[in-house]
């Protein structure tokens, strides 16, 4: 995967080194880019990508190699309408089911995650877990709709769904957003801080 860029205009086929450490995120967020080298770069990235860099690092670290482009490159394929006002977030059943957080997102145009069947592949070829891949995509979907001023809402009632990706996404958005309850509407389980 290749020729992706950041902020300040770094190309990743420039970057030869990764640093052993993770980052301080503020004094990445706040300096420029001034040139190509690994740490120009870094210092080109927002608060929130030096905190997704940070999580990829990390979660490297526990055993697998994924190079920071490719996690990227993945990133950037598992979410889909970007720029829906609401982010969905539910069951899938199976492909065209009236009843999948995918079909009803697909209706209204808003934002969800899918890696579809790519989910397996990357864990295969990238030695991660289910709990990996859940620190690595689903986290940062979250964080970024709901640092996009998103609704959340769910198509399913996540506490019916305990021990899945689901109720996880719930847990993430109430410990980590402040999110307290949800009330259900037209068809929908509503997010409420």
């Amino acid at each position: 995967m290749a020729g992706a860029t950041v902020a300040g205009g770094a190309a990743f086929s420039k970057v030869t080194a990764k640093p052993s450490t993770t980052l301080d995120l503020d004094t990445l967020a706040n300096k420029g880019t001034s040139g190509d080298s690994f740490d120009d770069w870094l210092k080109g990235m927002s608060k929130e990508d030096a905190a997704r860099y940070n999580e990829w690092h990390n979660v490297r670290d526990a055993g697998y190699t994924m190079p920071w482009e490719d996690y990227l490159e993945l990133r950037s394929i598992s979410v889909k309408n970007v720029n829906g006002e609401n982010m969905t977030l539910g069951k899938y059943f199976y492909e065209g089911s009236p009843d999948s957080y995918i079909t009803k997102a697909q209706g209204t145009g808003d934002t969800y995650f899918d890696l579809g069947t790519k989910w397996n592949d990357i864990k295969n070829q990238y030695n991660l877990t289910d709990d990996d891949m859940f620190n690595l995509f689903n986290k940062p979907v979250l964080d970024d709709a709901v640092n996009a001023g998103k609704t959340i809402r769910f198509s399913q009632y996540p506490y019916d769904f305990k021990d899945t990706a689901l109720w996880n996404e719930w847990v993430y958005l109430t410990t980590e957003h402040g999110y307290i309850r949800l009330i259900e509407e037209g068809g929908y389980w509503y997010a409420i801080k």
